[in-house]
């Protein structure tokens, strides 16, 4: 009845979680985060340029501790800030805010 679980619908769950925690984080605290396009915009290319650096990091850690380890603690992070700032962007974005 239960297949295995492959690696792309793990990466499937992490990727709809972290969405979903960024979406959380977006309605729960309206205040947090850059609220304006040019801020939000800002944000959205610091978290992809950190993205690279924190990819080495996540291999390093699957190395050291395990893949699981590395998933929970540096990869789901890693996308719920890009989706986080994605969402403050589209949010600036709606709004018209654009100082």
């Amino acid at each position: 009845m239960w297949e295995e679980v492959n690696a792309h619908t793990i990466v499937v769950l992490f990727a709809c979680g972290a969405a979903m925690l960024a979406l959380w984080l977006l309605v729960r605290f309206p205040s947090f985060g850059p609220r304006s396009l040019r801020a939000s915009l800002i944000a959205s290319v610091i978290c992809v340029v950190a993205e690279q650096p924190l990819l080495s990091l996540l291999e390093a850690v699957r190395n050291s501790s395990g893949g699981g380890i590395a998933l929970l603690f540096v990869g789901l992070p890693l996308l719920t800030m890009l989706f986080w700032s994605s969402g403050c962007l589209v949010r600036a974005a709606a709004a018209g805010r654009n100082r």
